[in-house]
């Protein structure tokens, strides 16, 4: 995302104006939204928040229509029925591992609300904005590492953050190529 913003310094694209839409939605998601997913998990497993954070695409529809004027038809209305029925089926579902805490299914349908502002602000600023997508996209993956580096600094202090991060730099770093091309791709 550096070299994106590098390659187009010389451009008129690089106005703060324009590019705030992409620091607040790479803050909220991939930032705060991601952290909170991973506490989620922490707290209630693995297959209950993903399942809890797949309402994203729902609730990115449902304000798609109201604020975008998007259109609502059939390929929707059963994309939509069929993502609230999943959430059903795990809601009523009767057993829970013992070391499941509601908490974690919060946290999780927080992550998916700003997961889905991601969406509705990407699509706004693209509409109203002359930033090309890898230049947000480099903008809002900047804002997630100052939001995640943040929560660092807060929760551990500045030596033992630095420390995180060299152990966890080379186990995330396949995955960190994996989410940028996913983010180009959208």
């Amino acid at each position: 995302s550096l070299a994106a913003v590098a390659f187009s310094a010389g451009t008129d694209e690089l106005r703060l104006s324009e590019l705030w839409p992409f620091f607040v939605v790479g803050a909220l998601a991939p930032g705060i939204g991601q952290l909170l997913y991973v506490h989620g998990v922490r707290r209630a497993g693995a297959s209950r928040p993903a399942i809890v954070v797949t309402l994203a695409p729902l609730l990115s529809a449902i304000a798609a229509v109201i604020l975008l004027d998007e259109s609502f038809g059939a390929a929707l209305a059963v994309g939509t029925t069929l993502i609230v029925a999943g959430g059903a089926a795990i809601a009523w579902e009767g057993s829970r591992p013992v070391e499941f805490k509601v908490i974690g299914i919060a946290l999780a349908a927080v992550s998916a609300i700003f997961f889905s502002a991601r969406d509705i602000i990407v699509r706004w600023a693209n509409d109203e904005t002359i930033v090309s997508p890898q230049v947000g996209m480099a903008a809002a993956f900047a804002a997630a590492a100052l939001a995640t580096g943040a929560y660092l600094l807060i929760t551990a202090g500045p030596r033992p953050a630095l420390g995180r991060i060299r152990v966890a730099l080379p186990h995330f770093l396949v995955a960190a190529v994996i989410l940028g091309i996913g983010q180009i791709a959208i």
